[in-house]
């Protein structure tokens, strides 16, 4: 989270998202100007490209597990993207709710 820009979280295995820092990187993203969705498909990928744990790659050289991205800017812009789709999420604005679809970078 910083103040100034906004915030990004996760679900799904925490390790990779750690081990990458791409909560961090998300936010970063959306300081050089990416939207919150650009953001955290940006971050699906940097965990894609630096995975090289063989137990954890598919017959594709793929992740076999799945994390998915939230975030939020301070103009109160949000998006969502996971590595594995489709997905959805959840928002509500102040005044409704409603689900969304999630972008993603593959499907199963």
């Amino acid at each position: 989270m910083d103040n100034e820009i906004g915030a990004a979280g996760s679900t799904g295995l925490g390790e990779a998202n750690l081990l990458n820092c791409t909560s961090a990187m998300i936010v970063e993203y959306m300081r050089q100007g990416k939207s919150p969705e650009q953001a955290c498909l940006q971050g699906c990928q940097r965990i894609v490209d630096r995975n090289k744990t063989g137990r954890w790659l598919d017959v594709n050289n793929r992740p076999t597990f799945n994390v998915n991205f939230y975030a939020i800017n301070k103009k109160g812009e949000f998006g969502s993207a996971s590595i594995w789709g489709e997905l959805t999420f959840a928002v509500h604005d102040g005044a409704k709710g409603e689900i969304r679809k999630s972008a993603y970078l593959f499907k199963r």
